[in-house]
C-alpha cells in the first residue's frame, strides 16, 4: 500500500509539473511522439503510451506495472486533486476500450 501511495504521488508530480507548464516535461511530452498531441491547452495521450512515459519520466515508477497504473489512476481522486492545480482528465474520443480511448490532461485557467 506505501508503494502505491509513492506512486500516485509521483505521477501526480508529473502532471502538476505539466500544468504549471515546466518546459522540461513540456519537451519531453513532445519529443515521446506515440499517440501524444500537445496543444496549449492539452496533452492527449493513449493510456499504454501515457504510462510508458510516465516510467520514463520517473525512475521510481520503472517497477510499476500497467495494471496498478491503471487502478492507481482509477481508484483516487485524481481529478479532485487535478482540477485544485487547473486541470482534469477528460475522454477526447471514445474507441471501444479502455487502452485505445484518446484521453487528455487539460489546462482548466
Amino acid at each position: 500500500m506505501a508503494d502505491e501511495i509513492q506512486f500516485y504521488e509521483d505521477l501526480m508530480l508529473i502532471f502538476r509539473r505539466y500544468l504549471s507548464g515546466q518546459n522540461e516535461i513540456v519537451e519531453s511530452i513532445d519529443d515521446f511522439g506515440k499517440s501524444f498531441i500537445v496543444t496549449a491547452t492539452s496533452w492527449q495521450f493513449e493510456l499504454p503510451d501515457l504510462y510508458q512515459f510516465c516510467r520514463q519520466t520517473e525512475p521510481e515508477l520503472a517497477q510499476l506495472e500497467y495494471r496498478q497504473f491503471k487502478q492507481i489512476l482509477y481508484q483516487n481522486p485524481t481529478n479532485q486533486l487535478l482540477s485544485s492545480c487547473g486541470g482534469g482528465f477528460e475522454l477526447v474520443e471514445y474507441r471501444g476500450h479502455l487502452d485505445h480511448n484518446c484521453y487528455a490532461l487539460t489546462v482548466t485557467n
